[in-house]
């Protein structure tokens, strides 16, 4: 969901992404092993199949890396050994001046992978009091949260799936802010 809500603002001109020409989005479990960047990106971006061959796109991202950001999504879903390509991005052998952002559960980004990395964030979701602060400030009243809330308590209590992913997004800062 943050990957898409990345591309989402760059498309719509947000200041801080402008600095970027082109912005990828790449679902790596939809990646199949052996793959290069290239035919991943034409796979993966609508519109490329019909207009764009790999040399196209290799050459797009030699001339204009550094104005390039490919956000991959996923890289706890894939094994690292079976995808050369997407390794080597990780260990700067490839286009290493290509701007890229890996998302994974944490559990996955092993002291051993931290040293590819400049930075390494983890999205901490809200404490119970500053998520009531939130949806007071998105709701106006405490009466219209103790509302909201006894509406989502009270959702089909046999589909409790559906209840508790619904509670769970709210204890997120993306999904209350989008």
């Amino acid at each position: 969901m943050l990957t898409k809500k990345i591309c989402s603002e760059w498309g719509t001109g947000e200041p801080v992404l402008n600095r970027f020409k082109f912005v990828f989005r790449v679902v790596l479990s939809q990646v199949k092993p052996g793959m290069k960047i290239e035919d991943i990106l034409i796979a993966q971006t609508k519109g490329f199949k019909r207009n764009y061959k790999p040399e196209d796109v290799k050459r797009v991202l030699e001339k204009y890396a550094k104005e390039t950001l490919v956000i991959f999504d996923g890289l706890d879903e894939i094994d690292l050994d079976k995808h050369e390509d997407i390794k080597d991005i990780i260990e700067g052998e490839y286009h290493n001046n290509l701007n890229v952002i890996f998302t994974s559960r944490p559990e996955v980004i092993t002291t051993e992978l931290q040293k590819y990395f400049s930075s390494v964030s983890k999205m901490c979701g809200f404490t119970e009091k500053s998520r009531k602060e939130v949806l007071l400030k998105f709701l106006n009243t405490e009466e219209t949260v103790h509302s909201f809330e006894e509406k989502l308590q009270s959702l089909d209590k046999n589909n409790y799936y559906e209840k508790d992913k619904l509670v769970e997004l709210t204890y997120h800062p993306l999904f209350c802010t989008m």
